[in-house]
């Protein structure tokens, strides 16, 4: 598996997400779901993990990259934040893959 974007469906307004070709998409269903299925992923041999939602999306898969996987941070290859404030985007310094 090549790389996998969990994706928080409330999140933000209507953009278009560029991923990368082949990419399985997750759709998260409740609060910490981004968690359990970035660790899944993990488990199943993600080479790349992709966030695309808001800051709690961000944070829950980060959350997931660290709990019984610290060296996976690594694989956080972009964030990809939905929401109008990209605070997340510039504290970590990556680039939005979204257009408007």
């Amino acid at each position: 598996m090549r790389a996998v974007a969990i994706l928080n469906p409330r999140a933000g307004g209507r953009k278009t997400a560029y991923l990368p070709e082949g990419a399985e998409i997750l759709e998260t269903r409740a609060p910490g779901h981004a968690t359990e299925l970035t660790r899944e992923a993990l488990k199943r041999g993600a080479k790349t993990v992709i966030a695309v939602g808001g800051d709690g999306t961000i944070n829950e898969v980060v959350s997931g990259m660290l709990e019984g996987y610290p060296d996976a941070a690594e694989k956080l290859r972009d964030i990809i934040a939905k929401r109008t404030n990209q605070s997340t985007q510039e504290i970590y310094g990556v680039r939005s893959m979204l257009e408007d």
